[in-house]
């Protein structure tokens, strides 16, 4: 079977740029079917050439690249500035993909028309969906066309119909699929809308990294540190901004905060947030740690040398992927009781916090809490890699195919 797998026009395919999306498909699917006969994948995405070097080693998986031409990178770049640093507009990274996305979905036209593949999953874009409204290509693709949604649906960027349209619709959690059902216009394909839940490739959080016992002094943290772990990009709805609030109640001069991420993955790419976000870290003078992009083996030391993680998202995550890395590497948790999160951790596998007005008090308390109790420290981190077993990324092939059959 031939299955075509479109990704974003923002990032390659092999992630060597970031982002759970490309990673979560390179490692669940391009991968694991190396293992099997009778698949081949093709990935469209847009070009890096060490993505290339990497996806050239694989056998039963093709990739193919779109080279964006000059002047639609140019022109997004131009509206990227225009709208960030004159207009001042807080959010700017969907404008400075507009040109890029129309010139991606002129070249997945042509991917669609020149090759004759079974079954063709859009992963989590809803404008590259506009591609299937030319009737030859929607005729084509009659009963093979899939959509692959890894956060909200809030606007359907003119391809409602084709969205209808698709055989089936993958979210990553219940929270995902009900808050997606709350569009009555979506009611009637009701019984489309399956639960694919994410996995993450944890093999190497289960043992010990290579960089565990050096990543300390590498960050410039003593032994003796109560090192407290963020991982994320500078997002507003991380909690970046509220965990640094909890930081300036805890007084503690041995609980330092290791903040690991940037805005967009490792583009180098800086937000007026991050920005602003690392001004207000300035109160906290040296247990403030900022790292920047971090290799995944350099993340891996982290959350094994760190003491705790916590990843206060205060909007509803979809399902929360860098939670189930924290768990696999044995790293105590302190996350939000919000979207698909309590849906992935399962029981007593974390802490918990309830958005509401205090939680930069119940985070600050519950970081002190756990830094005073190590007997819950081990529980919660033996609890926590059991509960990221279930979570593997060697089942998510199979599972992926079954629901395409």
């Amino acid at each position: 079977m031939k299955i075509l797998i479109i990704g974003s026009p923002k990032l390659p395919i092999p992630p060597t740029l970031g982002g759970g999306v490309p990673t979560l498909l390179y490692n669940g699917l391009a991968l694991q079917n190396e293992r099997l006969e009778g698949n081949i994948f093709y990935f469209v995405s847009p070009f890096d050439p060490k993505a290339k070097e990497q996806g050239d080693r694989l056998i039963r998986s093709k990739f193919i690249y779109a080279h964006f031409p000059a002047i639609p990178v140019m022109l997004d770049r131009f509206l990227a500035w225009f709208f960030g640093k004159l207009l001042r507009r807080k959010r700017t990274m969907s404008l400075s993909y507009i040109n890029r996305t129309l010139w991606y979905n002129h070249f997945v036209k042509k991917v669609l028309l020149q090759g004759d593949y079974d079954k063709v999953v859009v992963e989590n874009s809803i404008p590259v969906l506009r591609c299937f409204k030319p009737r030859r290509i929607k005729k084509q693709y009659q009963g093979k066309l899939f959509f692959h949604s890894h956060s909200f649906i809030r606007r359907f960027y003119g391809a409602k119909k084709v969205f209808l349209f698709c055989n089936k619709i993958f979210v990553v959690s219940e929270f995902m699929k009900n808050d997606l059902l709350k569009n009555k216009d979506l009611l009637p394909i009701k019984n489309k809308i399956e639960v694919l839940k994410n996995k993450v490739e944890l093999s190497s959080f289960f043992s010990p990294a290579s960089e565990a016992w050096s990543i300390r002094a590498k960050i410039g943290a003593s032994p003796s540190d109560f090192l407290v772990l963020f991982v994320g990009r500078f997002t507003k709805e991380k909690g970046i901004s509220e965990l640094l609030d909890a930081f300036s109640l805890i007084p503690d001069p041995q609980i330092k905060l290791v903040i690991v991420g940037s805005y967009f993955y490792n583009s180098g790419i800086a937000s007026s947030f991050e920005i602003e976000m690392k001004k207000k870290a300035l109160q906290l003078g040296n247990r403030a740690i900022f790292t920047g992009y971090v290799s995944q083996e350099e993340l891996i030391a982290l959350y094994q040398q760190s003491d705790v993680c916590a990843l206060p998202s205060t909007w509803d995550e979809p399902a929360g992927v860098t939670m189930i890395e924290a768990l696999a590497a044995g790293c105590p948790l302190i996350t939000t009781r919000s979207g698909g999160i309590p849906e992935y951790m399962g029981q007593n596998n974390c802490i918990l916090l309830d958005l509401n007005s205090n939680l930069v008090r119940s985070m600050a308390d519950s970081i002190v809490l756990l830094k005073n109790d190590l007997a819950r420290r081990m529980e919660m981190s033996k609890r926590g890699q059991l509960q990221a077993k279930t979570l593997t990324i060697e089942s998510y092939l199979p599972d992926f195919l079954k629901r395409i059959q």
